[in-house]
């Protein structure tokens, strides 16, 4: 994905052009291909600058690639350009983890992309 994205924008000679894409979703037909290992590629791919991923991860079908739910992936794909693009005070993406750090107590992890934070409905462990 990100010698896609560089390749894109040198044959364009757009070194800043804006690459929005959606992760890949869940599917199940195909046993012995790595989806776990391809998205997170993908996700890699947003340490280029000016990249948004969207995540499509239920919105997909078990036996189908291209999810029958196009609206929410369509909305998802409008939101992150218009914080990208066209610079709106929006989240171009859901949370990201960026750090963990073991503690005595359990895993205290960093996010970004939280829109004003992740919270917790439970106080227990799962």
């Amino acid at each position: 994905m990100m010698s896609l994205i560089q390749e894109w924008r040198a044959l364009l000679k757009r070194p800043e052009l804006p690459f929005i894409f959606a992760q890949l979703p869940n599917y199940t037909l195909e046993p012995d291909c790595d989806w776990p290992r391809l998205r997170d590629e993908q996700r890699r791919a947003l340490t280029l600058w000016n990249t948004a991923m969207v995540v499509t991860i239920g919105y997909g079908e078990d036996n189908d690639l291209h999810p029958l739910d196009k609206r929410h992936v369509a909305q998802r794909l409008a939101t992150a350009a218009e914080s990208l693009v066209y610079g709106r005070d929006r989240e171009p993406m859901g949370p990201l983890p960026v750090m963990a750090i073991h503690k005595d107590d359990g895993i205290e992890i960093s996010f970004i992309h939280t829109g004003g934070g992740i919270g917790l409905h439970r106080r227990r462990a799962f």
